[in-house]
Formats: C-alpha cells, structure tokens, sequence
C-alpha cells in the first residue's frame, strides 16, 4: 500500500493548477446530479488541501442560497477523533487547524453525525468495492464507523484501482464519484435511510434560484395575473403558492377574484383586457370553473404568448408538431416540470419504453408528446385500456396521472424502473398520497417521485418559468 499511496500521490502532484479545476468542476457536476446528494437536507464535505478535488465552489453555492446545511469536520490530534460543525461562509468560519487544512472555528454550530445525510470522503485510492486507502491515521475511518447515512468517496478516475488491502477498521463507501463517472460500490445499501428519489423540491428550488438572479437583472420586473372564479377550497391553496413563489423570485402579481356567479361573458371580457395590457406578461385562468362557464372558451381566448400555463391550442398544437421552441414557446408547466427533472437527473429517454397513465390535456398527451421528441417509445394507457399492467410491466418508465390511489403496484412494475407519480389524493386518514403504492413500488424502482416534493412543486415552478421566459421575449420584440 506504501507504493500505492506514493505512486497515486506522484501523479496527483504532476496536476497543473488547469487540470484541478477543469476536473473539479466535472466532479461537481456528477454530484449535482447525484440524487441522494439532491435529497440530502445536509451534507458533510471535506476542505482541500493540495491537489484533492476542490468542491469550495460547490459549498459557496449551498451557502450563498441556503439550498442545505454545510458541514465540516475537525480534528482532534490527541485522541484521533473528528467532530463536525455547520458552517455559514466559508471566509469567515475557518481556521487553519490540524494538518495544516482549513477547518471549522470552535463558535461554530457542532452537529451530530445523525444529523448528516451524505458524507463526501477524500482518499488517496479507492477500489470498485468502495474500499478506501486514506492517509494512514483512521480519522474518517473511526467517524464513519456507526454512520448510518450514505457515504461517497471523492476522487480523480485515477485514483481508482482493482483492489486495496483492507484492515479490520477500515468503512468502505456506498459510491465514488469522479470526473468521468458515478459508481455504485459492491456495498449492502439496506442499511441506508434514503432512497432513490426524484426530488421534484430540490430542483425546483434550484430552478427558482435561477429565476431569481434572472429577474434581478431585468429593468422592468415580470408580472403575472391570476384570474379566480368562485370559492373552490384547493384552488385557494394553488393561488397562495402561485403568489408567494412569484413574490419570492421578484415577481410582481395581480390576482383577480371573481364571484361564483360570474357569467362567462364577463370573464371573457376581463381576458381581453389582460391580453391588451402591455404590463401584463402572462396570466392564467384557475381551473375548474363554476358550471356556467365554457372551460374550452376561456382558454381559446388567451393570447398564446401570455398563456403562462400552455393550455392554448396553439401552444399545444406547436408541441404536437415538433414546432415548439422552448426558448419562447409556453409549454404546459406540469409535463414540463417532469422533463427538466428528467434532464438534471441525466435519465436518458433515447430507445426507452415509456408508459404514460392518463390522457388529460393538462398532463398526458403533452407528456407523451415530450417524451416522443426525446425518442422515447411512447405507449398511453387511459381508463379504457384493458390490461394496464400488460404495459407497464416492460416499462422503463411509467408517468402517472390519473388521480386514484395506488392504482400502480408493486406487481405492475420491473426492476429498475423509473416512476413518475403526478397524482394527488386525500386519505380517509387525511394524508397526501399520489397514484402509486409508494412503499412498495420503491424497493423495485431505480428512480421514484415522492408524493407530496415530487412533481407538485415543478408545476408552480415552470409557470413562473414560462412567465419569465414571455417577458424577455416580449422585451427582444419592443
């Protein structure tokens, strides 16, 4: 192992300053798209030191956007041991300590490691076992003894090898990530509390992040109106978010409420008015609507570039198509949301046999339509197909969206699947659930969306997404 480490170390010291960067920053990338880093409320790193990979940017970006908790440790020469404390800025909360890294000062907030859902591991050499060859001292050996989150060595490819002589001490990883890939070690991962999630929270809140930087720079501020008709408890709830999310990015919002009695001319005349306001970027219409009123008719009336929710026909008819330009086009916010998950994700839809569950025009067929234009092989199941299951049996991934609870089961779904649960429904017990049995669906799937934090948060997201997107176009057109 003396030669390993000297052999291993030559060669990291041999990296120019480029080289570090250029495979950090790769490094970093592979992790931003790690899903259990993406579900982690709070994740353990390690300070650089040398020629190791330097994932500071990665830290500054949590902490400038307060996505999670920041960790790092500090050591304890005399006895070998490590805590671990949350940090704020990386500037100001450091110190030079044990070894000449830069560690967390004694103000700072200590943290238990069961707090900690993720551990990124430095190393000198890692094997395909998840095996590690650390610097000789057991300081992360002895820390991550009884830790029960999940832990990933961080390294140059180089640095991995075809074995490494263990002793009776040492705690392999879960995963490696390097600049090239992410590898799944040979470790039992029963013991990890977390799962393979797609976190439709985390994405969206990175989404919204950006929105926000977006609209700081605009001279003129984007604004949205929200048309309500009537007193329907749920969509009460959908306005709030609609309205406290656009005031987070720095939207500014107008909400028009309307009486239940409303008649439908009335309501068609304040759309015009919307579609003539030149202040207003985009606004939408909460459905359902009281009995009264055409649903069709009101969305025909939209202008299409200010239909922020991408029902309009036009908007839909460009995606069925293959005509829509995402730079400018609207493109329905739910379908849309599952398709910037699947992208930060890196799911690859090519060839795959992809099952949509419901054929609505708010999320089925232009689902089905999006992932058509990925290559996907698309197959649509709706309340007349007769074997359901037959279908989703050889899927690789399945989107459902019909509104029934657990209507997909274990014994509907492969191995290695990859869900997508668009569904929302109340329990007698009163819990949110989705369309899928949740707790035993997960143990088959490679990839699956918790409900709720799964997709709801997306839809709201790429709404103001798409607002954002028709003020800028309408800017460039000024």
């Amino acid at each position: 192992m003396k030669e390993l480490r000297e052999n291993i170390k030559l060669e990291r010291d041999s990296m120019s300053d480029e080289e570090v960067m250029l495979k950090s920053k790769q490094i970093i990338e592979r992790i931003s798209s790690f899903s259990f880093f993406n579900q982690s409320n709070s994740t353990m790193f390690y300070y650089q030191k040398g020629n190791e990979a330097n994932l500071n940017g990665l830290m500054n970006s949590l902490l400038n956007f307060q996505v999670k908790k920041v960790i790092l440790p500090k050591t304890n020469k005399d006895d070998f041991s490590m805590k671990i404390y949350q940090i704020n800025n990386l500037s100001e909360d450091l110190e030079e300590g044990a070894f000449e890294i830069m560690e967390p000062k004694k103000n700072c907030l200590e943290i238990n490691k069961e707090e900690v859902d993720i551990v990124f591991v430095p190393g000198v050499a890692f094997d395909l076992a998840g095996n590690r060859l650390g610097h000789g001292l057991g300081y992360y050996d002895r820390f991550l003894k009884d830790f029960k989150g999940i832990k990933v060595g961080i390294a140059y490819d180089f640095q991995i090898v075809d074995s490494i002589k263990v002793k009776s001490h040492d705690v392999p990883v879960d995963y490696i990530i390097t600049e090239k890939r992410i590898i799944k070690t040979n470790q039992n991962k029963k013991e990890n509390k977390m799962r393979p999630l797609l976190s439709g929270k985390e994405v969206s809140e990175r989404i919204l992040i950006e929105l926000k930087e977006k609209v700081k720079k605009l001279k003129d501020k984007p604004t949205l109106a929200i048309v309500s008709v009537g007193e329907n408890s749920a969509s009460k709830i959908y306005i709030k978010k609609k309205l406290k999310t656009a005031e987070k990015i720095g939207v500014k919002a107008r909400h028009y409420k309307l009486n239940e009695e409303t008649k439908e001319s009335e309501l068609l005349g304040l759309i015009e008015k919307l579609n003539k306001d030149e202040n207003v970027d985009g606004f939408i219409v909460q459905l359902p609507l009281p009995k009264q009123i055409n649903e069709n008719k009101v969305i025909d009336s939209i202008n299409p570039k200010k239909d922020v929710d991408g029902f309009h026909p036009i908007n839909m008819g460009k995606i069925f198509l293959g005509l829509s330009d995402e730079e400018k086009d609207m493109i329905p916010a739910t379908p849309y949301g599952i398709m910037k998950m699947i992208e930060h994700y890196n799911l690859d839809l090519e060839g795959k046999k992809a099952v949509i569950i419901g054929r609505s025009n708010i999320v089925g067929k232009p689902m089905a339509q999006l992932m058509l234009m990925k290559n996907a092989t698309v197959t649509m199941a709706h309340s007349r197909t007769k074997d359901i299951a037959e279908h989703t049996k050889t899927a690789d991934i399945i989107v459902v969206a019909v509104g029934k609870e657990k209507l997909l089961t274990a014994e509907m779904v492969k191995e290695g699947a990859i869900i997508i649960d668009v569904g929302m429904n109340r329990t007698e017990e009163g819990k949110i659930v989705g369309d899928v049995d949740f707790e035993n669906v997960k143990e088959k799937t490679s990839f699956i969306t918790p409900v709720p934090g799964g997709v709801g948060p997306m839809t709201v997201t790429m709404l103001l997404y798409n607002l954002v997107k028709a003020h800028t176009h309408n800017e460039e057109s000024i």
